[in-house]
């Protein structure tokens, strides 16, 4: 499975913000494990 993960989703991430933080990280796992393709979106 794939996902396409935007700048601002990492940030939630990384900010430790509320309420998508706990959902995110586990999407991160995921990609991190290779139980995913993760692609970012990266401003120009």
């Amino acid at each position: 499975m794939s996902i396409l993960v935007d700048t601002n989703v990492i940030l939630d991430v990384l900010l430790e913000r509320a309420p998508f933080a706990d959902n995110l990280s586990r999407i991160m796992a995921l990609i991190e494990r290779k139980q995913m393709t993760g692609y970012c979106v990266l401003p120009r």
